[in-house]
């Protein structure tokens, strides 16, 4: 059990972003004095005690708590580093030692950044594919759109269910967030997150040491068969080079594309017609422009990377 005494030392030295909020409560029929307080402002989200149930809650970004953001991935290597954190900080504010076997979990996002910059596919058509997909376990489907712009696919067991899978630009939604030193880690980004349900965590308990785990992350990807699905997009449709990525990676200028394309299209509506509006040299450069594009594409597609969760 806390005192309101190490609350009210809190106070005394926690800096001006960091708060404490104490709140007193007197129960009429025995006179007992109870309190809640609530920590705000630390690295640790959240944290809220309350005296009559001696009951310690806290909320955390792991990613957001080891390296300033919510963009890293947390891999195994990680956790232990995170436990030590977390025991240190709790000894540092409260005095407290915190065994792991003691935390409950009642709230986890399982997530996985996928890199599709070499996948052959650009953002909208990864998500455009997931629009139009069944997910075991999940009826329900949500699209959510920024100007016209498709950003990201929600599935739900029911439209009023907590509990979702998620697959979204990462980018935009930092670009949303105003956090521009992030944008960089978060370009080409496509995150799946899994809101676990209080169902899928007591298959194994609700032990943070059970649930920060690879048996309980393979579980769950496997649960909605996330690389099934992935190569089934591939299984369906052949990669393609989108025309921003000739721009970025091989350095052609828009004018160049243009010109290109144009041909490209002239001479497929014209045919042999098209000839006759060039000069031969320049008709003859026009070829071999084309020629050395379709060989950059194919062999960016022959580096296709094929997108997957390793686990």
């Amino acid at each position: 059990m806390l005192s309101l005494e190490q609350f009210q030392h809190l106070q005394e030295y926690l800096t001006d972003q960091c708060k404490v909020t104490i709140k007193r409560n007197l129960i009429d029929t025995t006179g007992e004095l109870t309190f809640s307080a609530k920590i705000t402002g630390h690295r640790i989200h959240y944290i809220e005690y309350y005296s009559n149930t001696g009951r310690l809650i806290f909320e955390v970004s792991i990613p957001n708590y080891l390296f300033g953001n919510n963009i890293e991935m947390v891999k195994m290597n990680h956790v232990q580093t995170f436990y030590k954190k977390l025991q240190q900080d709790f000894y540092q504010l409260l005095n407290i030692n915190i065994e792991l076997n003691d935390i409950t979990v009642t709230r986890l996002h399982v997530c996985y950044n996928l890199n599709i910059k070499n996948t052959g596919f650009c953002m909208n058509d990864w998500l455009t594919f997931f629009k139009k997909q069944r997910i075991p376990y999940k009826k329900e489907k949500q699209a959510h759109f920024s100007n016209d712009i498709l950003e990201g696919i929600i599935f739900k067991a029911k439209i009023n269910s907590e509990a979702r899978l998620t697959f979204y630009d990462k980018e935009a939604e930092v670009r949303k967030k105003g956090k521009s030193r992030n944008i960089s880690k978060a370009k080409n980004i496509l995150r799946v997150e899994v809101k676990t349900s209080r169902q899928e965590r007591a298959k194994f308990s609700q032990k943070i040491t059970d649930l920060l785990s690879k048996d309980f992350f393979y579980f769950i990807m496997e649960k909605y068969k996330i690389n099934q699905l992935l190569e089934k997009k591939y299984q369906e449709q052949e990669p393609n080079i989108p025309y921003h990525r000739l721009i970025e990676e091989l350095q052609y200028k828009v004018t160049q594309l243009e010109r290109i394309l144009g041909f490209i299209r002239l001479k497929q509506d014209l045919q042999e017609m098209a000839q006759s509006l060039y000069e031969p040299k320049t008709f003859t450069n026009r070829q071999k422009e084309v020629l050395q594009l379709n060989q950059l594409i194919g062999q960016k597609i022959k580096n296709v990377k094929r997108l997957q969760i390793e686990i």
